[in-house]
């Protein structure tokens, strides 16, 4: 255990108490403060140059779009979109190896609503459980990974665009929010609807266990943000039988926020996405 011996076992041992406690909570979880997550919070008594305190610090910031046309009509990628639940589930098997449940609300998603992750991934359960016996021997193992994310601002569904801006709860690997516009206008080739998808999240590690885990190794399922966009824009483009078009990059820097603030391609973000601002106040009280 690199490092973990000059911490208190005391304030180990309670983290992963209440790592474990938010896991396995039925009640949807409320978000969390990006500027105080409970990692961030542990590290305080951590060394300076300890690894978990650089990831503590750290913040990632990402940035991902797509553009494809569509001979759907306009009110299927409304539909698309407000099935949320399905647009962020593994359907492909009979027993789904990570699957979202609207935990309250609507048949609709809302302002307010509360969307849970229930990932029974091998790999990331592995991994975590892996994090967990480093952190604290007598911790066991998880037989799911629950995250929530609550939906801070959703739709309106209709017309040419809409925004689902969504933050990350207290069960959820990271802290910070997520938000997504999308564009829907006939200027598509032939008769095709052109629809552009433009998503963005500013985040940090909530907690040490997942922490540890994504550092353990290169495997992207444990670290997907804090929407997996990509899957998301995977399933929009199936449910819509879009055709995406070339051009667009996925974006992804991490660093210290006094470093990432001043970035141009983050204040582009900031530009294209208001909702992500109190994330950049909240880090800049923090720094």
């Amino acid at each position: 255990m690199t490092g973990l011996p000059q911490l208190s076992a005391h304030l180990l041992a309670e983290h992963v108490d209440v790592w474990q406690s938010m896991n396995a909570a039925d009640a949807p979880q409320p978000p969390t403060d990006i500027g105080a997550p409970p990692l961030r919070r542990l590290c305080t008594a951590l060394p300076r140059d300890h690894v978990l305190r650089d990831a503590a610090r750290a913040v990632t910031v990402r940035r991902l779009a797509l553009v494809f046309d569509t001979r759907a009509p306009s009110h299927c990628i409304w539909q698309a979109l407000a099935g949320l639940d399905s647009l962020l589930s593994d359907s492909r098997r009979l027993s789904p190896r990570f699957s979202t449940l609207a935990m309250n609300g609507g048949l609709d998603p809302a302002d307010g609503d509360v969307y849970r992750l229930e990932d029974r991934r091998p790999a990331r359960l592995r991994a975590v459980g892996r994090a967990l016996a480093e952190l604290s021997p007598e911790a066991p193992a998880p037989a799911l990974r629950r995250s929530d994310i609550v939906l801070a601002r959703c739709g309106p569904f209709g017309g040419e665009t809409g925004e689902i801006v969504a933050d990350a709860a207290a069960n959820h690997p990271r802290a910070g929010r997520a938000a997504l516009w999308v564009l829907a206008h006939g200027e598509g080739t032939g008769s095709a609807l052109r629809v552009r998808l433009e998503a963005a999240e500013i985040a940090r590690w909530a907690w040490a266990p997942d922490c540890l885990a994504a550092r353990g190794g290169p495997d992207p399922d444990l670290d997907d943000g804090i929407v997996d966009w990509p899957w998301l824009f995977e399933r929009m483009l199936a449910a819509t039988d879009g055709r995406p078009a070339p051009g667009e990059e996925a974006i992804r820097i991490e660093g210290p926020w006094q470093t990432l603030s001043g970035e141009e391609t983050v204040r582009e973000i900031l530009r294209l996405h208001p909702a992500l601002a109190a994330c950049a106040g909240a880090l800049g009280a923090d720094s």
